[in-house]
């Protein structure tokens, strides 16, 4: 049994002795994170845990407490970590995050007294991207933030694009796309293309011209005033009237 199917196999196994706690059993749980990751991209990166995503609000502490507290219990909280014991004596770390820390419950989370025995419920390859667009605009950690923005490039590359996605998911990644391109290898072009949205106009700011005259990048403002690059040395930085055109100059670019 390889490493993937292990996981997999242990998260089927903790789901049965969740859903035989009485308190736990109208919950609703997914597969999410590194091991949901695995399930679509065999060859990508691997993980060495599980992480579950469960709608109690006072998880994961309350959840762990009634999991430790079993008669013979399986699981063992070892400083930070919280380790499950499989049926083959491997010890398999456990992550529980609940819904309300993450963009919304997936659809595919299912009540746990509702699961069939050895069945693994795992997050959709759409809403795990949003999760892990969400997630790279909130780590605090600038290495994890690359790992989220490479695992949301994989999704996409492993999905049919573009993207059909709902109002919601498009509200949701709106402000996280300047997070996957800052922390990713690809433009806001191709994150736009890819999830399906409409491409973004430049803004103001976003050309400037060259004058010849004052040696100084500008552009014309909504309200019809123009803005130096400079504006240090007022004497220096322009006139508050249209300045000339540089003739050397294509007349538009990016300022650097």
């Amino acid at each position: 049994m390889d490493a993937r199917d292990r996981l997999e196999r242990a998260a089927a196994e903790v789901i049965v002795i969740m859903k035989g706690i009485p308190e736990l059993a109208d919950a609703s749980v997914a597969v999410i994170g590194g091991l949901a990751l695995w399930k679509y991209i065999r060859n990508g990166r691997t993980t060495q845990d599980v992480d579950f995503i469960i709608n109690i609000d006072s998880a994961p502490q309350s959840v762990k407490s009634k999991l430790l507290a079993l008669p013979d219990s399986p699981f063992v909280q070892q400083a930070q970590l919280f380790l499950y014991k499989d049926s083959q004596g491997h010890y398999i770390q456990i992550d529980i995050t609940p819904a309300w820390q993450s963009p919304y419950l997936p659809a595919a989370a299912k009540k746990l007294r509702t699961i069939p025995a050895g069945s693994v419920p795992y997050i959709s390859p759409i809403d795990l991207l949003i999760f892990k667009m969400n997630s790279c605009g909130l780590r605090a950690q600038v290495a994890k933030r690359s790992v989220d923005a490479n695992d949301a490039e994989m999704l996409i590359a492993a999905m049919g694009t573009p993207l059909n996605l709902t109002a919601q998911q498009q509200e949701l990644v709106e402000p996280r796309i300047a997070d996957v391109v800052s922390f990713g290898s690809k433009t806001e072009e191709w994150w736009r293309q890819n999830l399906g949205l409409p491409a973004k106009g430049p803004s103001a700011d976003d050309y400037w011209t060259w004058s010849e005259e004052y040696q100084n990048w500008y552009h014309l403002n909504d309200d019809g005033t123009y803005e130096w690059a400079s504006q240090g040395d007022s004497s220096s930085a322009g006139p508050s009237q249209k300045p000339k055109k540089s003739s050397k100059s294509s007349g538009k670019g990016k300022r650097r």
